[in-house]
């Protein structure tokens, strides 16, 4: 297939994925407006995947970048992150390193919170992230929360994944048994000194997780046009948020 009509295939591709989609903006709201925020897609569990990322306002948009645990994204203020204060005089978020991780002291050996070993800081034997610092359930209310590995896994394997290249936004498709879609961007991440890389070829989604032998990572899916697979991965990098709420929790 030559460039052009490969370019064509791709439009019409998109255009027929934000189709099938639900007509709805994302909110942040958490009662009977969840039901215009969620995507059914007839998972075995349930599990109710968000229509966009957290900071997006359509599908197709990446959204924020968020260090695990942490709230807020590249440019807000924390003034509960005095690891960030300490590295660049202030509480704006602008890196993403040990130095300005809120849950350590300036190292991958000095975990603080979520810590299962003590060869990883102080154990406090916290697996998956309390509420306060599950960025979905602050930003979009109660019923929310960030995937766990389990769902990230559920949704590889019951789900039809399609790659997607457009000028607007690569990543994939997201197909469930049921028929209906999501569709996750290839947003790419924040690293180190905060810059932003592999727009358009990647996409880092956290988990709720910490690693299980190394916690000073956590788990996350990661994507791209030839791989997609779940793995541990440096807690202090910015990463994309794809939030879920199970039907129990979803509209009354």
């Amino acid at each position: 297939m030559n460039y052009k009509k490969r370019k064509k295939s791709a439009l019409i591709l998109m255009a027929s994925i934000l189709m099938t989609l639900p007509c709805a903006s994302c909110s942040n709201n958490n009662t009977k407006e969840d039901a215009k925020v969620y995507v059914d897609l007839g998972l075995p569990s349930g599990t109710l995947w968000a229509m966009c990322n957290v900071g997006a306002d359509s599908p197709e948009k990446p959204g924020d970048y968020y260090a695990w645990g942490e709230t807020k994204t590249y440019g807000e203020e924390d003034q509960s992150n005095m690891m960030n204060y300490n590295y660049a005089g202030s509480y704006v978020k602008t890196a993403y390193n040990w130095c300005t991780y809120k849950f350590c002291e300036g190292s991958e050996t000095s975990m603080t919170k979520y810590c299962i070993s003590a060869d990883c800081g102080v154990v406090d034997s916290l697996r998956m992230l309390e509420p306060v610092d599950d960025v979905a359930t602050v930003v979009m209310g109660e019923n929310w929360r960030m995937p766990t590995e389990k769902e990230w896994k559920e949704l590889h394997a019951s789900c039809t994944w399609t790659w997607v290249e457009n000028v607007k936004s690569s990543g994939y498709k997201v197909t469930g048994p049921n028929g209906n879609s999501i569709f996750l961007p290839a947003a790419g991440a924040r690293f180190s000194k905060g810059n932003l890389s592999d727009v358009g070829e990647y996409g880092y989604y956290w988990s709720n997780c910490v690693g299980r032998s190394n916690c000073y990572n956590a788990y996350c899916m990661r994507f791209c046009e030839a791989i997609i697979e779940t793995c541990s991965i440096h807690r202090g990098y910015g990463r994309s948020i794809r939030p879920v709420c199970n039907p129990a929790s979803s509209v009354k």
